[in-house]
């Protein structure tokens, strides 16, 4: 059997997810970091990812648009949905 890559999840206190953390199946190398950020409503209004930010907005509790940014060194680029 191959290995197995392993997935650890956290929450906060309103049951939101905040972060992913996957390892490679050597258990040392990160494979992906993932942190949501939300907002008073409880609505996720920022993703990053791996050093990529995705931000959301919202318009009376809907989504309108996301927007991506990547890193200072990487340069910007938009994403509307």
């Amino acid at each position: 059997m191959g290995k197995i890559n392993q997935k650890r999840y956290s929450y906060d206190a309103a049951n939101c997810q905040v972060g992913i953390v996957s390892m490679k199946a050597d258990g040392k190398t990160e494979k992906l970091r993932q942190t949501n950020r939300y907002d008073g409503e409880g609505l996720r209004y920022e993703t990053e990812e791996n050093g990529k930010i995705i931000r959301f907005l919202f318009d009376r509790g809907r989504i309108g648009t996301g927007k991506q940014k990547k890193s200072a060194t990487q340069g910007n680029t938009s994403r509307f949905l």
